[in-house]
């Protein structure tokens, strides 16, 4: 397939050519494939715990590249559990350790039980399960106190009762935090901080208590549901603006089945953090040596990884008594835990050897490295961009702990090559090895009403096969505007059938709605799932509509999203259809 070369300003004064292409209402982008069959199961319903191209050539009818494939819309229940079989659990060994040297940061505040510590914007926080001044605030790079925050009480700018570490949510854009029934955010200033805003969290009597309250945008939640036998549904999606609410993920069934359902669900604990550009969850289990990575949008488990080495560890009776994992912190690419391995009476002993490690993943679940600290920290958080690791311990009541992070391996989320890309309408940047499959790129066409233009981008093929590159899948990019016989409460490109996951974001500073969806194709009687991530947004009259298909839900590893981000930030619009 030979690539297009770029148009130049003459391709502007053409006019658009209206070709009787009929751009599908119920599948523009999923209807068409360019890549070869291959084999792909569907996950089963279970359940787990815890971003120029003109050529000479003709239109192309829009219904070319399903061959013999029959495909078939397929409605998938939302956020299905991770099955049993979705992804064979792996096995990893502990990396040799890579010792670290604290240095001791004195502050001018005691620390009573700092039991978590975060980074939010500017500032280094800890959280202290105590009655009155619970939130220490410090600059991190002077560790100068800079001020407390944080009573018990009944008043506007107090708290309920007493939170524990879970009851604090940290994203990247505020800090929250769960108190009885309502969800306050704590807006931290220079000089001191206040609770902005109080929204009360809907439940219902099926999902009470709510434990382990995370957030994933301003509207989505998650959380630990309590353990039931009937159906061992592991968390609970919750919209808390129209209280709409889905189960996913599947209990293990690790533990003895004579236990009642408290008792797993006490067993079954795990901490978790969400992560908004993977779109995953990251779930450790305190008793288990175990990490999940959960799709938040599929609630499909991608990656169950133990953790072997423990001699005396047993899953059917594990030591109740024993916690392994801690809360874990989360960035782009890297999952950091602590790996603690203790009696949990035995923290904060004196005369004990405790010392933790911090463990590093990537998010396909490979332990990357092992960190040995030389003091027994109960809580850490780490920046990247500063290169530090901050800890907290109950063996001193005014230090902070700082080690040094070592130098992050960074080959593995290096960005793929691109390249320029100019139709009539707009530009962008696709792969390098990507070319249209569109005889005519600037054609547009009339249905129901709506201008289109629909354009098909896929790796080159070669008499070896595909083009090497990292980033795979059929691209589909397609501006729609309404002519003036246009229905204005119809939108039939914007169908949602198949759809398995649905969130929203900002792309330079423009809103978009992802769409996950999913069709299945039938051949020599298997039938096979196909997967689409579709963006959806607009720039004035014009929809834009950009479908990535795959044969598999890989779009949130970080070569396919680092790619997709960057395609959707580069895009320019040039001229509306309608011009």
């Amino acid at each position: 397939m030979p690539k297009c070369r770029p148009t130049t300003n003459t391709a502007q004064q053409q006019e658009p050519v209206i070709a009787p292409t009929i751009i599908a209402g119920s599948g523009i982008a999923i209807l068409f494939i360019t890549a070869t069959i291959l084999y792909a199961k569907r996950y089963p319903s279970t359940k787990d715990n815890v971003h120029s191209i003109q050529c000479n050539q003709q239109a192309r009818p829009m219904s070319i590249y399903p061959n013999k494939l029959t495909i078939y819309l397929s409605i998938i229940s939302i956020f299905a559990g991770c099955s049993r079989n979705s992804e064979p659990i792996r096995h990893t060994p502990i990396p040799a350790p890579i010792l670290l040297a604290h240095e001791s940061r004195t502050v001018g505040t005691d620390l009573l039980l700092p039991t978590k510590i975060f980074l939010h914007k500017d500032k280094l926080i800890i959280f202290e399960q105590v009655k009155n001044d619970m939130f220490k605030v410090f600059d991190p790079q002077t560790f100068e106190h800079l001020y407390s925050f944080g009573n018990i009480g009944r008043a506007n700018n107090e708290i309920s009762v007493r939170p524990n570490n879970d009851a604090v949510i940290v994203s990247d854009r505020q800090v929250e935090i769960y108190d009885v029934g309502k969800l306050k955010t704590i807006e931290f200033g220079d000089s001191s901080a206040s609770i902005i805003k109080t929204i009360p969290i809907p439940f219902q009597k099926d999902d009470y208590p709510i434990n382990r309250l995370k957030k994933i945008n301003d509207s989505l939640y998650y959380f630990d549901r309590m353990y039931r036998e009937k159906d061992r549904s592991e968390f609970v999606k919750l919209n808390i603006a129209t209280r709409d609410r889905h189960y996913f993920g599947y209990y293990p069934n690790w533990c003895t089945n004579r236990l009642s359902d408290t008792d797993k669900y006490r067993l079954y604990l795990k901490s978790t953090q969400y992560n908004e550009k993977q779109d995953k969850i990251a779930a450790f289990y305190y008793l288990y040596p175990v990490l999940k990575i959960i799709d938040a949008s599929t609630g499909i488990c991608s990656a169950e990884i133990h953790i072997d080495g423990l001699s005396d560890f047993s899953f059917r009776n594990a030591d109740k008594e024993k916690i392994l994992f801690t809360e874990p912190f989360v960035t782009d690419d890297r999952i950091y835990v602590m790996w603690a391995n203790i009696v949990k009476n035995e923290v904060g002993k004196k005369g004990t050897d405790f010392t933790p490690s911090i463990f590093v993943f990537d998010w396909k679940g490979n332990l990357t490295a092992n960190y040995q600290l030389d003091k027994p920290v109960i809580a850490f958080t780490v920046s990247e961009e500063l290169g530090k690791i901050y800890c907290t311990s109950l063996e001193e009541g005014n230090i902070i702990y700082e080690y040094n992070l070592p130098p992050l391996d960074n080959s593995n989320f290096a960005p793929q090559t691109t390249e320029h890309v100019e139709t009539a309408y707009y530009t962008i940047e696709l792969p390098e090895t990507y070319a249209t499959t569109s005889k005519q790129p600037d054609a547009i066409t009339l249905f129901k009403g709506y201008y289109g233009n629909v354009n098909y981008f896929a790796p080159q093929r070669t008499q070896e096969g595909l083009t090497e590159g990292r980033f795979s899948g059929t691209v589909c990019i397609g501006l729609f505007e309404p002519s003036e016989k246009a229905d204005p409460n119809a939108t039939p490109f914007d169908h949602e059938d198949g759809t398995i996951g649905k969130s929203t974001f900002f792309v330079n500073d423009i809103e978009t709605e992802r769409l996950i969806q999913t069709t299945t194709v039938e051949e020599n009687g298997n039938i096979q799932a196909i997967y689409h991530a579709t963006y959806r947004f607009s720039i004035e009259n014009t929809r834009i509509r950009l479908t990535v298909t795959h044969m598999r839900n890989d779009f949130e590893e970080p070569e396919q999203k680092q790619m997709i981000r960057h395609i959707l930030e580069s895009f320019r619009l040039k001229q509306h259809l309608n011009h």
